[in-house]
């Protein structure tokens, strides 16, 4: 499987004449090298992607270029470095005589082209690009690093030869990349534009003008024009985003009906661009603010940010402001040819708490990291009974319902611990459930108290050998029973501590029966494929109560390859414990990296993290990438 890298690049625009153009990424030396690694495990083979690696036998004569003969596990070059080495980050020297090391790109077709290195060096030793052969730049890099671009036209089959100077120990650390030109449709320039933004007249919940005006702000931010805000029921004699079920969107027969609840599209027609997803709430009432308390799923606001990032170069690096990256662009100008329609890789993410619920400055940052709690979802963090049977209300009159140890009863138990044979107790269970669903929920997360103390009375004892046992047994009775009454509703019951593992007592679940795991590997997804249940997952990654506390906990490439699993196995809904306790410091990349994977699970993890600090940190950027990336090594 390819690693995409196209939807995390910057982007960028050029003058020709009076045109302004887009220059779309074509080549990532990166990007196209841990593609090949994906595929097959190793360093790509001479001509993947157009790439090819070598060395000029003679100093700075690119007629005398060839190809490597040796390509290690990690490198191309020999052992011996007598011709130099080409690793994925960097050209490294030669200790041949007066050989240049090079990395070749063929053209695959004529156009204008935009040519990028960005890279540092210890030595301040020179770069040499040749076009065809002819130099037509050279560079000394510095070790703080430097960023050089060079804009001409490529013939089909021709050559951009990136060639490194023999010198010592000298390596360039960096990634070469390649844009092309394309059509571009100016959106403002000089602080001017002929733009408006234009919003359905029926706004329920004023859930499109929410994403028109974090559009309106981002592109006066980047070129100091504020583009009007208009509604749909008028005449519009202007170029306009139409952001949401606009009337326009139905007469150019965008069928916005047919989009699925998590999806969302953005795309340009006839020098219009049209933005929208699926916006859905669960509140009933009448409070505007109230409906932003409750799970809700703002489409149009994630069309918006998707665009945003993918065509813009717009971040949203941590919560609020001061968290984003707003790139100035003078022009401002996009791809006349976009179109992208996408359902996310997994399509509900629980991380929030009531501090992000009630802080609508957040609002911006949980959607680009694709924080949407499942709308009619009785969540209980984990652990139902204490809320179905509460000890505030039953340990006076009913003490029988709760745990015994000893020979007593215990209502006092740390937890809210049951007694799960009692019938009035699996009766109570039930009720609840049944209220839950009776409400308008439509799914139930069932899962026993924290800290598990198991009852010592007889019945419990011949409900089950094990503490897995009971639970699984009384579970599935619960979910049985409500599938009679509820067929359209689901119980998601967790597999946590004393339930974690499978039950040997039965071989099937109810159909409205949904397994959430909280330990989620290759080996554990296996042990449950043969219930055929739908899968949730609740993830331990980021709470302060991991062995490393507040520190950095997990790594790209670790968190990649969970994100992958969890989409092999279609799982539904990631709730994700003590997920504020990661956020920003050390942590921040990764916790990026994370919330972009919810969307695209197949996007690059290291660039990802080059991304977010380039992002944050500017000028320090490929500083701060290279200590992060040394940091993520020994984690």
């Amino acid at each position: 499987m390819s690693i995409v890298f196209v939807s995390i690049m910057l982007f960028f625009v050029c003058s020709l004449g009076a045109e302004n153009a887009f220059f779309e990424p074509l080549a990532n030396s990166r990007a196209d090298w841990d593609a090949a690694v994906s595929e097959t495990g190793n360093p790509p083979v001479q001509g993947f992607r157009n790439w090819f690696f070598g060395f000029y036998d003679t100093d700075g004569k690119p007629e005398t270029f060839q190809e490597f003969a040796h390509c290690s596990k990690s490198y191309w070059g020999d052992g011996n470095f007598s011709q130099g080495a080409i690793f994925r980050d960097s050209i490294a020297w030669s200790t041949g005589k007066n050989r240049d090391v090079v990395r070749r790109w063929r053209c695959p077709v004529e156009g204008q082209y935009q040519i990028i290195v960005e890279g540092r060096n210890k030595n301040q030793r020179r770069l040499c690009i040749y076009v065809d052969s002819k130099e037509v730049m050279r560079h000394t890099f510095s070790q703080s690093g430097d960023r050089i671009e060079y804009k001409t036209t490529v013939k089909a089959g021709s050559t951009v030869d990136f060639a490194w100077e023999k010198w010592g120990s000298s390596s360039l650390i960096g990634t070469f990349i390649i844009n092309r030109m394309i059509p571009g449709l100016t959106i403002a320039e000089d602080s001017q534009s002929d733009y408006a933004i234009v919003i359905p007249e029926n706004d329920p919940w004023d859930f499109s003008r929410r994403a028109a005006v974090l559009l309106q702000r981002v592109i006066e931010e980047m070129n100091g024009v504020k583009l009007p805000l208009l509604t749909d029921g008028g005449k519009i004699d202007k170029p306009a985003f139409y952001i949401g079920k606009t009337r326009q969107a139905a007469e150019n027969n965008f069928a916005l009906e047919t989009l699925s609840t998590t999806e969302y599209m953005y795309s340009v027609k006839d020098g219009n661009i049209y933005l929208a997803g699926v916006n859905s709430i669960q509140y009933k009432g009448q409070n505007a603010e109230e409906v932003l308390r409750s799970p809700y799923r703002n489409g149009d606001h994630r069309a918006v940010v998707a665009f945003l990032e993918n065509e813009l170069g717009v971040r949203f690096l941590l919560p609020g402001r001061m968290g984003e990256h707003i790139p100035v662009a003078n022009p401002l100008v996009i791809k006349a040819n976009l179109s992208l329609r996408r359902k996310p890789d997994i399509p509900w993410h629980t991380a929030m708490d009531l501090v992000y619920l009630q802080n609508r400055d957040y609002d911006d940052y949980m959607v680009a990291n694709n924080m949407f709690r499942q709308l009619h979802y009785r969540l209980h963090w984990g652990h139902s009974w204490p809320f179905s049977v509460p000890a505030e209300k039953y340990a006076k009159s009913n003490p029988e319902f709760f745990v015994m140890k000893g020979g007593k009863r215990h209502p006092d138990a740390i937890g809210n611990q049951l007694c799960i044979s009692n019938a009035q107790v699996q009766e109570i269970m039930l009720q609840h459930i049944d209220q839950a669903f009776a409400s308008g929920y439509k799914l139930y997360q069932l899962g026993q108290s924290d800290g598990f103390q198991a009852c010592e009375c007889q019945s419990c004892r011949e409900l089950g050998e094990t503490a897995n046992e009971r639970i699984w047994k009384v579970h599935r009775a619960l979910a049985e029973k409500m599938a009679v009454k509820y067929p359209d509703c689901r119980i998601n019951i967790m597999a946590y501590e004393v339930s974690q593992e499978p039950p040997v007592y039965f071989d099937s679940f109810p159909d409205n029966v949904v397994i959430e795991l909280t330990k989620y590997d290759e080996v554990e997804f296996q042990k449950w494929l043969k219930f055929k249940a739908p899968f949730m997952v609740y993830t331990y990654w980021w709470g302060c109560y991991n062995e490393l506390g507040y520190l950095p906990k997990r790594t790209p490439f670790m968190i990649s390859e969970h994100m992958k699993r969890l989409k092999k196995y279609q799982v539904l809904d990631v709730y994700n414990c003590g997920y504020r306790d990661g956020l920003g410091g050390l942590q921040g990349p990764v916790l990026y990296l994370y919330g972009r994977l919810f969307d695209q699970v197949d996007l690059n993890p290291e660039l990802l993290v080059e991304d977010y600090c380039r992002c944050s940190f500017g000028d320090a950027g490929p500083i701060m990438y290279s200590m992060f990336t040394d940091m993520h090594k020994y984690l």
